[in-house]
């Protein structure tokens, strides 16, 4: 595997840790100690695997669950398919809302098995603050992670389509200015019609 460096948490992801987050929530350990089972994990390549992201300056580290995180997501079944909600949404005050599609359980979800963590490079990282916030910002990282995303199967789960298109759209409406893969948003529209997220 190869060495990825140090890793650290944006800003865009400690959203993770906060309750009020509709996605995936980090709530039974801290950042600090997130972070340091998974670099224990990455430093003795211990049930990991990294793999290219949708760009070059992106990768995906798959891994056990190892923060007892719930599930963000689920597969859409005959017994769950009524709790099924729809409507506009944006990840914050920056970003074009999108059409979205989310549970909301009567339950709390399982314990996610699998944890996909999205890294962007340090000099993705610096470029799009840049351009969001026309000041120089310096990440002190080799990686930050951008998203976690605790799942149940053991896949890795493909970007929603929503955010494929978001991020076409550039740095100054929340995206990343990669142009959209047809293929892969193919897949993505394939897997994300049978699966949606929680919020809880």
């Amino acid at each position: 595997m190869e060495k990825l460096g140090t890793i650290d948490f944006t800003d865009f992801a400690r959203r993770h840790f906060d309750p009020k987050f509709n996605g995936t929530k980090i709530s039974k350990i801290s950042e600090k100690e997130f972070l340091t089972k998974l670099q224990h994990r990455i430093d003795t390549n211990n049930g990991i695997t990294v793999t290219q992201g949708y760009a070059d300056f992106c990768k995906i580290i798959t891994v056990e669950n190892f923060a007892e995180i719930p599930t963000g997501s689920l597969k859409i079944t005959i017994e769950n398919y009524h709790n099924l909600r729809s409507g506009y949404k944006a990840r914050n005050e920056n970003e074009l809302a999108v059409l979205s599609r989310w549970f909301e359980l009567p339950l709390p979800p399982p314990m996610a098995r699998v944890l996909s963590i999205v890294l962007y490079n340090k000099h993705q990282i610096e470029l799009e603050e840049l351009t969001r916030t026309k000041e120089k910002f310096n990440f002190n990282d080799d990686w930050g992670i951008v998203s976690v995303m605790a799942h149940m199967e053991h896949v890795t789960e493909p970007i929603n389509p929503a955010t494929q298109m978001r991020n076409a759209l550039g740095i100054e409406e929340g995206g990343s200015g990669i142009q959209i893969n047809k293929k892969e948003y193919n897949e993505a529209v394939e897997y994300w019609n049978y699966h949606a997220v929680i919020k809880f």
